[in-house]
């Protein structure tokens, strides 16, 4: 396991180094045209400096972090430290002078964020084993797999601030939850935010999601302890209902929109076996949706005959209470027969709030 955490550290340096490397070539084409760039790089190596003596305190203290557990978690230490004792005893300002000096301060700073979050999860980890006396209770694979699900969060969360950062998008706003996940399709599995009492009480409706992607699933309970926001499940009989975030539209004044997907994923019967399927009439269906969510007409749509996951999201987009983006295809192509059909069928049933 402390091999697999050195390795994660290992990559995630790895790719800063080869971001600065582009820097550094940039910077060292520039110093060869003109004097002009010396101060440039003069004002790299301060920076550098204090980078790198930075990083070690942040080694030093993972390593201090780690030291104080047992079983498999206990040889990070010594690495952690070595590294730590390396970067204070070289002292980076004397290793070189140029570009080269500026390019590796770039990759230290960049790197830095990285560490302390591993830092932080460290001392959570070590907090976590402590509790249960140390590894009593754990064996070495358990450790392991909450090794990496810790350092594989931390290195995420650090990766996507680097990326929003560097499109100059500050993340002053932006609180990162770092929790198991089986997949990306947020959108798929995400609770759905309603009102109460007009617009005075926010709550989320979490439905089962319609994947064997437990974790996944799980994701909104921990979203709604993080805002401190009530989550309600239909995941219990008699209301127990299966669905997903792309088949799922709503004008947030009670009209909502699905293909037929959530008919045949509530009849007691799915494609996955290891799902259990709620079984409902389509009356049941909608009341459950007008109890739980408010939804005084539930439009529901004929299946596209190409589009396996039947997720309305690939060819429509709700814009307004009162306007609906469709997709086209060339006539007489592909899913554009059924989708001219939908919006027939639409026209000639059904008005919006406002007529």
């Amino acid at each position: 396991m402390a091999d697999t955490i050195a390795r994660l550290i290992f990559e995630a340096n790895t790719s800063e180094l080869k971001k600065a490397q582009k820097e550094l070539d940039a910077l060292t084409k520039a110093a060869g045209k003109t004097s002009k760039e010396i101060p440039k790089v003069a004002k790299g190596t301060k920076k550098t400096t204090k980078a790198t003596n930075k990083m070690a305190d942040s080694f030093r203290n993972a390593s201090t972090a780690t030291a104080a557990l047992t079983g498999p978690l206990n040889g990070l230490s010594g690495r952690l430290s070595f590294i730590a004792t390396g970067l204070s005893r070289v002292g980076v300002g004397g290793l070189a002078v140029g570009a080269g000096i500026a390019g590796i301060g770039i990759a230290m700073q960049n790197s830095l964020s990285i560490f302390q979050q591993y830092e932080e999860q460290m001392f959570r980890l070590e907090a976590l084993t402590q509790a249960t006396g140390f590894t009593a209770g754990f064996t070495a694979r358990e450790l392991g797999s909450m090794a990496d699900e810790i350092a594989r969060g931390t290195l995420a969360s650090a990766k996507v601030k680097s990326f929003l950062n560097g499109q100059g998008v500050p993340d002053v706003n932006i609180d990162y939850l770092e929790v198991p996940f089986n997949s990306v399709w947020i959108r798929d599995y995400g609770a759905n935010t309603c009102y109460a009492n007009m617009v005075e009480d926010v709550f989320l409706t979490d439905w089962i999601y319609n994947r064997p992607r437990p974790s996944d699933d799980a994701m909104p309970d921990a979203y709604g302890e993080h805002l401190g926001i009530d989550v309600y499940s239909t995941s219990a009989n008699p209301t127990k209902v299966m669905s997903t975030g792309g088949n799922w539209m709503s004008d947030g004044d009670g009209i909502a929109f699905s293909s037929n997907l959530i008919l045949d994923e509530n009849d007691g019967n799915g494609d996955f076996g290891s799902l259990n399927y709620p079984d409902h009439t389509e009356q049941e269906l909608d009341q459950i949706f007008q109890d739980w969510m408010g939804i005084d007409e539930y439009i529901k749509m004929t299946v596209l005959p190409y589009d396996e996951i039947h997720h309305i999201d690939m060819h429509m987009k709700l814009l307004d209470e009162e306007t609906l983006l469709i997709g086209e295809y060339p006539i007489g192509t592909s899913d554009g027969p059924q989708i001219e059909a939908n919006i027939q069928y639409l026209i000639d049933n059904f008005t919006t709030k406002f007529g």
